[in-house]
């Protein structure tokens, strides 16, 4: 059985059409469309007047300068530039459970309560590092030598390291 429906209201258009002409709105729709015209026709001009788009600028080529000397046989080689015949230094990598010991280049992953006492009798530019990943604390004994200023310290939270450089003029190890 079919429902009768009752049909939508009607939708009502203002009477005045608002872009009649003479109207405000229409007076202000030709001037800015007037207005862009001008502008397009500003930008061709110049446009043309500059050569278009093959003008002395668009067409220059700008090559790299180094500020150092580059062998012009090299010159697609990069890596060149910046190689070295130095070494970076491999470290030990080593974990320990009790007190240790450390040489120079060593990395300890401490796994326990432990002291790590540094090396004795470092060398210029000697790395070491050391990481806490168990145990309540991990001590530091600079062995004679100080660490940022003092002889000893600790590490208490877990996945901390830190990293010593010994600096021989100071005769310290400094975190870095």
């Amino acid at each position: 059985m079919a429902e009768r429906v009752n049909p939508p209201p009607s939708v009502t258009f203002p009477q005045r059409n608002p872009f009649k002409q003479g109207s405000p709105e229409w007076t202000f729709v030709s001037q800015l469309i007037n207005g862009l015209n001008s502008q397009r026709i500003i930008i061709e001009q110049l446009f043309r007047r500059s050569g278009g788009g093959t003008d002395t600028i668009s067409e220059t080529v700008i090559r790299e300068t180094f500020a150092w000397t580059v062998p012009e046989a090299d010159n697609d080689d990069v890596n060149s530039l910046f190689s070295s015949t130095e070494q970076a230094p491999s470290f030990n990598a080593i974990t320990k459970a009790v007190d240790y010991t450390l040489a120079s280049f060593d990395y300890v992953n401490f796994t326990g309560n432990a002291t790590a006492t540094f090396p004795a009798n470092p060398g210029e530019n000697d790395e070491i590092i050391i990481r806490k990943s168990g145990g309540s604390k991990v001590g530091l004994n600079g062995n004679g030598k100080n660490m940022n200023g003092s002889s000893t310290g600790s590490l208490y939270k877990n996945g901390t390291s830190i990293k010593f450089k010994y600096f021989i003029d100071t005769d310290e190890w400094f975190a870095i």
